[in-house]
């Protein structure tokens, strides 16, 4: 196996040494495309490598190449040689196949200079390794994860969910230096390749640019501040206290949705989800995908799905836990799944889809799906009453959600803007105008987030995925009526989504679908927002 290592290793700069030059160093329009297919072929082998790595450790708990292979795919995407190459390539394009391609690579290349920095990785793999090994206490007590947050949902005292919500995020108090030095670190490395901070050298690269983005988020804030005000003082009065925690919110309307995952046991979710994507015309049982799900009673949900050969090979592995969180969890992951295996592209490149906002898109789509009352008065009997109680709660939920994504997007894009402020304040500072909640200066929350620390600019897809979602089902209700159980739902994503892959940019997807470009007005809809 060591020699089979050495020998992956010492081929491929060779190989790469060879594609660019291609007959020449003059990088010719067909030297592009030599070194662009050598370079796609390398990342879809070590894509499928990887996933069968992962999906080993996953169903065995045992891995001996893991790391080597995402070591091998780090070291590609971030050799110097190939981002020059790739660098210079875009001013010279012009096939429309080769320029897509290069619009796909570029970016994850570029980033791959910042992420594999030496200085950035030692410090992210170190708090990497602090979030891992974390024990949180409750009460003095070592407490899982899911326990402390099942008190901070549920518990009917309010000193108790205070407890909780301090316990979840003590670990930011332990790094919160080191992760505002993970954001200066970024933004050196960023400062090098050209560009004025980490974050804009992302959103520069993106389908929705900085200027466009913001417009964006200061839209949702503008639309959602007054509905969201008001659910505030209704929480305040319904809890009978002088002023709302934010501990306070999700309790303020749990019960229902304790209600609801009476109707997702463990025992009947695979088989009423099976039934429910079959309604739909996805029978599971007749696509090239492969789930396996354990069982257990306690623990957060998980699921991922691994991409190993698309569109001919999709597996999906995880734990059913009861409840319908780990139902929307695990269909996502299917869905993802389900998605590769309708990709009919000659590309391998274009066989995958890259793009995290449309990914979780159509994600979304099919948990969505899961979540409206159509589903669950079809497919699990749950009462016409309690269901007009749980949509109530869902878009007070999703209002606060959404106003909570809000403070953390900002936070981010200001922290990189400029990281020597004193972070906390800012975080703070952004809580309380967004949220209209009280600060707790004396809790780091933001430095909890493992998202900043190992997807750093990534939150913003489960925004977009949601609005992608929103806009798309509004569309088939619209025209097809029905969506559930409607065979017309699978022909619409499978023509004008699924298929496509990578080909297109997920707007122009988007677009062609709907008729409309980015509307968040479906999100708010949703919500019971009226938008004009």
């Amino acid at each position: 196996m060591k020699r089979l290592r050495f020998q992956i290793f010492a081929f491929l700069p060779v190989a790469l040494l060879i594609t660019f030059s291609c007959g020449g160093q003059d990088k010719e329009l067909t030297d592009i495309t030599c070194a662009l297919d050598s370079l796609e072929h390398k990342l879809a082998w070590l894509d499928g490598r990887l996933a069968l790595e992962n999906w080993s450790l996953l169903t065995t708990g045992e891995s001996d190449s893991l790391a080597f292979y995402q070591q091998l795919y780090d070291w590609v995407v971030a050799d110097r040689e190939t981002f020059d190459f790739l660098h210079a390539a875009r001013d010279r394009v012009r096939n429309e196949i080769d320029n897509r391609r290069l619009e796909i690579l570029y970016p994850a290349f570029l980033a791959a200079q910042v992420q594999n920095d030496k200085h950035v990785r030692s410090l992210r793999d170190s708090l990497v390794h602090v979030l891992s090994s974390y024990q949180a206490e409750l009460h003095g007590q070592p407490s899982s994860r899911a326990h402390i947050e099942s008190r901070f949902y549920y518990d009917s005292q309010r000193a108790n969910r205070e407890q909780a919500y301090v316990a979840l995020n003590l670990v930011g108090e332990e790094i919160a230096d080191d992760v505002a030095r993970l954001f200066r670190l970024r933004n050196r490395a960023a400062q090098r390749l050209g560009y004025r901070d980490y974050f804009t050298m992302v959103l520069d690269q993106s389908e929705l640019p900085l200027d466009e983005y913001l417009s964006l988020l200061q839209h949702i804030d503008s639309l959602t501040s007054e509905p969201y005000r008001k659910l505030i003082e209704q929480i305040r009065n319904r809890l009978h206290v002088q002023e709302v925690e934010i501990w306070d919110i999700p309790f303020s309307y749990s019960s229902v949705f304790r209600e609801v995952d009476q109707s997702f046991q463990i025992d009947s979710q695979m088989y009423r989800m099976k039934y429910g994507l079959r309604e739909l015309g996805f029978d599971l049982d007749k696509l090239p995908v492969y789930i396996r799900f354990e069982y257990r009673e306690e623990g957060p949900p998980f699921a991922v799905a691994l991409i190993v050969h698309p569109p001919y090979d999709q597996r999906v592995v995880g734990y059913w836990s009861h409840g319908l969180p780990a139902a929307r969890a695990a269909v996502q992951e299917i869905a993802f799944a389900v998605q590769m295996s309708f990709v009919h592209q000659s590309q391998l490149l274009f066989c995958s889809v890259r793009d995290g906002a449309w990914l979780q898109g159509m994600a979304s789509i099919f948990a969505d799906i899961l979540d409206r009352d159509e589903w669950l008065r079809t497919y699990t009997g749950i009462s016409d009453e309690l269901l007009v109680r749980y949509r109530k709660a869902r878009c007070e939920r999703d209002l606060v959600n959404i106003r909570l994504s809000l403070v953390q997007l900002f936070f981010e894009y200001e922290a990189y803007r400029d990281p020597d402020r004193n972070l906390n304040r800012l975080y703070w500072n952004l809580f309380n105008e967004l949220m209209a909640l009280p600060r707790h200066d004396g809790i780091k929350p933001w430095a909890a987030e493992a998202v900043y620390i190992t997807r750093p600019v990534s939150s913003q897809n489960y925004l977009l995925g949601d609005i992608i979602s929103a806009q798309t089902l509004a569309y088939l209700e619209r025209y097809n009526g029905s969506i559930v159980g409607n065979p017309e739902t699978r022909a619409f994503l499978v023509q004008n989504y699924f298929r496509f892959g990578s080909r297109f940019h997920w707007r122009d997807l988007l677009e062609r679908g709907t008729g409309e470009p980015l509307q968040p007005k479906y999100l708010l809809e949703r919500m019971g927002i009226a938008c004009r």
